[in-house]
């Protein structure tokens, strides 16, 4: 009952529900500062904060006299278009692949713990070194 009741809720929601926004809760913390959904870099640039609630005093102040901080400058096209992202890469989904098999393997094998936690290492490492490049020069 409690799944049907769910499925209603988000069917109802879905149709008439209205569009959260960026900060819907009102929240203290940093990570409701960023816009909804969020870009994949996150954070254009590192904020700055000195304080445990250095969202929530940039919006409402301290509550001592103290306006709100001001808020930082936008962040500019030039900015955005210097952050580095890496590369998608299909390592992660395999390496959890390879974790499911190990851990499923407590229950059936181990045999399959000891294959599952082979291939973890290995993809592990095919990972951690997918984007080392060595010095140039260095070797072959």
């Amino acid at each position: 009952m409690s799944f049907l009741f769910f499925i209603v809720n988000v069917l109802k929601t879905r149709k008439t529900g209205a569009v959260a926004g960026n900060d819907p809760w009102d929240a203290r913390t940093l990570e409701w500062a960023i816009p909804s959904p969020p870009p994949v870099y996150n954070f254009a640039r590192v904020p700055q904060v000195h304080d445990r609630d250095d969202f929530w005093l940039q919006k409402y102040g301290d509550g001592h006299g103290g306006g709100p901080r001001p808020k930082p400058a936008p962040v500019t096209a030039a900015e955005i278009a210097a952050i580095h992202m890496p590369p998608t890469s299909f390592w992660p989904l395999v390496l959890a692949l390879a974790l499911a098999v190990m851990v499923s393997g407590l229950l059936i094998s181990m045999y399959q713990v000891a294959v599952g936690g082979l291939l973890t290492l290995v993809f592990m490492y095919k990972f951690a070194m997918e984007l080392h490049r060595p010095p140039a020069g260095h070797g072959h």
